[in-house]
């Protein structure tokens, strides 16, 4: 039991912390083999940690990755961590599981377990016992949560019920540190440390499976049960296998390698074991070649902690401190600069007779035979670091090169010297060689065919001059013994000596011809700088020649560097920016569809680059490719008669709606299946993020997508998670998606999400019900008002007359009365002139003073009518100028040239009708002419303050004086003044109040209503 104790806790820190040493030892060895084309989830690729303990995918299109970091939530473009800040304990997890409900049980380090349910952990009270415990392993079925704890053995929990049951040594469990817990059929196999036990639920322990029964270690860690009913056992000695008859095989090496400890095991739809092991990486197992895959075949670290089998049966490698590793394609195998190839660009190629591949690369001339690289570096004068850009054989063995600056070099397996025809075509550029059998050879270069026969040559030259005529390029000699030139403007036919040229009025797509190959049916291919074209088996020794355009959807790089066919119906096409693969099984019938794949072979950008001469199938199928920078690639068939494995499309998942920029639907909220939407029609700009669930090549998914409702055509594009709508009308919509992977067909069409854009209030029938009837209201309206309106146009138009007539009338009158007025003024001024005249005989005395003063009435009388007939409009005289010009009057007659009277005026600008404004007039004339006469008597000089106003309902007139003043009770005795007399008369006749204060000089004061020219 105390090494039970000692090894749980070494195990802990053992398969969670990454011992340094063994990271340092083997994750820094040099290695010459072949890389794999794996994807690696890490840090860099955005990962919190690089320890990842278990890998999950669920039905909602997300992957799960548990770490020490927390859990971590990938929809195949954005990494969630949750953990501390979400509720959980602490960060570190040790296992997960997700139950048929959707929730999410974690066990972390610090012990318990928690739920999640999309957005928070709970630590639930029903599961309080597991608190202070470490739970290393979860699983459930059914009803029931299983539980494998570190110390306590296994706990069963019924959630319906919530009824616990334990599984421990004392019910004969090995040991009560439980690492897994598999399930088969009715029974459950329990790995703990010190053996595997098999449980039943009516019988408990059934049997076991130790150290002492046969088992390869001492301590398990997992079991699995094969295809075949063995059992599969990780120990810390490699892995046994149970077979059925009961008896036990260790497999402690592979390949001459130690296993060592095993973690994990599980197997393949292929019925193959993989073995993740704790210090060599991954074993693909089968009875006949175990494959050992390692850091330096690509692998991101040797210390696997995990093998996952998700539901498409991609296996997922978690390794204890660099991420998670996934095979993007397990057929591919890379030779770059770091493998025993040991050059990072090669740009040509062929197959010997003998079998031999030979490369032209970057290092020079390659030999690859029976597994091993032998290089032939380039010797001085032969520019040593040139490129070789076309290999061939000649019939002797030996071979032809063409490097990058037209050079022709002959190599016989030792050395490199001159051909002997070189000097006949050194001054030629040379971009292709043709090896015939019968040992002839074709060059052809800028400007000339160049025929070689028995070391003669023969040139042949281009009838026209242009420049892509000159430009001759690769060359192919089909089955027909015609011979095909590739030039800078379409494809060239040489028969007997003649060209003949064939561009895109041809049916050539494309300008620049790259490759020119023939199938097994006698097709031609021809591969263009956009595309591919194809001349039928019938037409190519026809006069008239006609291309057909070869099917391409155009979501790859069309720009062909080579086309090589393979042994099992497929087309291999390399461009600049990967590799395509076409499914030509069944080609030209009209039931088939023609199916590609796309091989990226990058983690990131369009694709790995192709240069076209070096391209190659071996005597075993297997086809080899030549880059620009990621050295040699070769794909290896499965030994199986099927082509390259297309996959089923991934499912593509609504992630989430903006309405003007606010969400409105929210997957995790929502759930898988959204429901129809209805939106307001104010708030149609939206935006709709969407993903497939495909996280093998994350970055090369293709989609097609359609807003029915608004969109007549299919939208395509790569790698494109979001599309925005704006100002949509009001009606129904659904948006259509379908997805691609690399290695699929199209998904069929599926429907995302419907809604409807709701019509605005003036569209609704309702709104169009109250416009009718309110349209009606207004015709009805309009009807009774037109008739109205007639009615008052005639009346307005009789009254009109009527008006015109007395407007007529009225203006004969205001003349009339101006007349009056002028007539009434000059009279009033011959009546002055006669007061004048009488004055002069009297002396002086009361009468003559009685004279003045009457004389002055009747000037200020004059002076009123003077103003009236010269006023435009009787109703509104100009009450100020009116008072000034009466002013000035009194003031030239009464004002005496030995006493300095000032007069102050006061006079808002105002108008009034002319029977207020005649008596107030009057009123002013003698208030004033009674100042000059009165108030100064005793005095030098003074004086006198006129100020009239008004207000919402008087009219005020001030006169004031600083003389000497009057008795206070002037205006109340009676007095034989005349002057007074008609102060009050005229006061009384515009009902107007008078006020006199005599304290300080004279003060009078009027106030009239506004309504006392309404009195007359």
């Amino acid at each position: 039991m105390e090494d039970s104790k000692f090894y749980a806790t070494y195990s802990v820190i053992h398969r969670f912390f990454v011992i340094g040493f063994f990271l340092i030892l083997f994750g820094t060895h040099a290695t010459v083999a072949q890389k794999y084309n794996i994807k690696r989830y890490s840090v860099n690729e955005g990962l919190p940690s690089g320890n990842v303990y278990d890998v999950h995918t669920d039905d909602m299109g997300y992957i799960w990755f548990a770490t020490s970091y927390g859990l971590v939530r990938y929809d195949g473009s954005d990494y969630e961590v949750l953990g501390v800040n979400e509720g959980l304990k602490d960060d570190l997890l040790y296992s997960f599981y997700f139950d048929e409900s959707g929730y999410v049980w974690v066990s972390t380090e610090t012990g318990g377990v928690a739920k999640f349910d999309r957005y928070e952990f709970t630590y639930l009270p029903e599961l309080s016992v597991l608190d202070t415990m470490v739970v290393n392993y979860i699983t459930g079925r059914k009803d029931e949560l299983w539980f494998g704890t570190n110390e306590h053995g296994v706990f069963i929990w019924n959630y319906a019920t919530n009824q616990f049951k334990k599984i421990t040594e004392e019910e004969g469990l090995p040991s009560n540190q439980v690492w897994d817990i598999y399930f088969s059929g009715e029974d459950t196999w329990i790995s703990s440390v010190f053996g595997i036990a098999l449980y039943s639920e009516r019988e408990g322990i059934i049997k076991s499976y130790t150290q002492e029964d046969g088992i390869g270690g001492e301590y398990t860690y997992q079991v699995i049960e094969g295809s075949n009913g063995n059992l599969w056992i990780a120990t810390s000695n490699g892995v046994s296998i149970v077979k059925e008859n009961g008896e036990i095989e260790n497999i402690t090496e592979l390949n001459g390698v130690e296993l060592g400890y095993i973690f994990s095991v599980v197997e393949d739809d292929a019925h193959k074991v993989w073995i993740g092991t704790e210090r060599q990486g991954v074993f693909i197992y089968d009875d006949k070649n175990p494959v050992q895959i390692k850091k330096a075949n690509g692998l991101s670290s040797n210390f696997v902690n995990r093998l996952v089998k998700d539901t498409d049966g991609t296996i997922w490698i978690a390794t204890d401190g660099d991420g998670v590793n996934v095979f993007k394609d397990m057929n591919f195998k890379f030779y770059d600069k770091n493998s025993e190839l040991g050059a990072a660009s090669v740009y040509s190629s062929t197959i010997s007779r003998k079998g031999i591949m030979w490369l032209g690369t970057d290092q020079g001339l390659v030999k690859f035979e029976t597994g091993t690289f032998k290089k032939f570096p380039i010797p001085e004068p032969y520019y040593q670091d040139d490129e070789i850009w076309d290999i061939e054989e000649l019939p002797n063995g030996n071979l032809l090169l063409l490097t990058y600056t037209y050079e022709l070099l002959e190599f016989d397996g030792e050395r490199f010297f001159r051909p002997g025809f070189y000097d006949t075509v050194s001054d030629y550029y040379i971009n292709d060689i043709l090896v015939q059998e019968d040992g002839s050879i074709y060059l052809s270069s800028f400007g000339a065919l160049i025929y070689i026969n028995n070391g003669e040559a023969e040139f042949f030259i281009p009838p026209d001059d242009e420049y892509w005529q000159q430009a001759l390029g690769i060359m192919f000699k089909d089955s027909r013994d015609i011979l095909w030139i590739a030039t800078e403007g379409g494809v060239s036919r040489f028969i007997n000596g003649e060209f003949e040229f064939f561009t895109s009025e041809h049916g050539v797509v494309g300008n620049s011809i790259f490759e020119i190959v023939e199938d097994q049916d006698g097709n031609l291919w021809i591969g263009s700088n956009v595309g591919i074209s194809v001349l039928k088996k019938e037409q190519a020794s026809s006069d008239q020649l006609i291309f057909q355009e070869f099917y391409n959807e155009g979501i790859f790089a069309g720009e062909t560097v080579f086309l090589q066919f393979d042994h099992k119906g497929g087309l291999w096409q390399g461009t600049n920016a990967g590799l395509n693969y076409i499914d030509l099984n069944g080609w030209g019938t009209n039931e088939y569809s023609v199916k590609q794949i796309h091989f990226p072979l990058t983690e990131y950008g369009r694709g790995m680059e192709f240069n076209g001469a070096a391209k190659e199938i071996d005597e075993n199928g297997n086809v080899w490719f030549g880059t620009n920078s990621g050295g040699l690639i070769s794909y290896q068939f499965d030994a199986s008669s099927d082509p390259v494995v297309f996959k089923d499309a991934p499912e593509t998942y609504l992630r989430s709606i903006r309405s003007n920029g606010e969400i409105i639907f929210d997957q995790l909220k929502s759930g898988k299946e959204p429901r129809p939407v209805l939106i307001d029609y104010n708030f149609n700009d939206l935006s709709f993020h969407f993903s497939a669930a495909e996280f093998i090549n994350t970055n090369s998914v293709s989609y097609k997508y359609m807003l029915q409702g608004f969109d007549n055509n299919w939208k395509t594009g790569v790698d494109i998670d979001q599309v925005q709508y704006t100002n949509l009308d009001p009606g129904n919509y659904s948006l259509m998606v379908s997805a691609k992977s690399t290695k699929s067909d199209w998904s069929e069409p599926a429907s995302l999400i419907s809604f409807n854009v709701k019509k605005p209030f003036y569209l609704t029938i309702w709104f169009f019900v109250l416009s009718g009837l309110a349209l009606i209201g207004v015709v009805l309206a309009f009807v009774s008002s037109r008739i109205n309106k007639l009615e008052k146009v005639e009346l307005q138009h009789l009254v009109d007359k009527r008006t015109e007539d007395l407007k007529l009338a009225l203006d004969e009158k205001e003349v009339l009365i101006k007349e009056i007025h002028h007539r009434v003024k000059n009279n009033l001024a011959v009546v002055s002139g006669l007061l004048e005249l009488q004055g002069f005989r009297i002396p002086q005395g009361p009468a003559k003073q009685a004279l003045v003063e009457s004389r002055m009435r009747v000037i200020a009388m004059s002076k009123i009518h003077e103003n009236l007939y010269q006023n435009s409009d009787l109703a509104n005289v100009d009450f100020r100028k009116f008072i000034n010009d009466l002013v000035r009057g009194v003031h030239a007659t009464y004002n005496q040239f030995d006493k300095n009277i000032e007069v102050i005026q006061y006079i808002d600008e105002l108008h009034m009708n002319v029977n207020l404004g005649v008596p107030i007039a009057l009123i002013t004339n003698e208030l004033v002419s009674n100042c000059y006469k009165h108030a100064f008597a005793n005095q030098e000089e003074g004086t006198i303050t006129i100020m009239f106003s008004k207000n919402e309902q008087d009219y005020v007139l001030e006169v004031k004086d600083n003389g000497y003043g009057s008795d206070k009770d002037l205006l109340e005795i009676r007095t034989k003044s005349l002057g007074m007399t008609l102060i009050k008369s005229l006061a009384a006749q515009v009902r107007g109040d008078l006020r006199y204060n005599g304290n300080e000089g004279s003060h009078f004061v009027l106030t009239v209503p506004k309504e006392g020219a309404n009195f007359f």
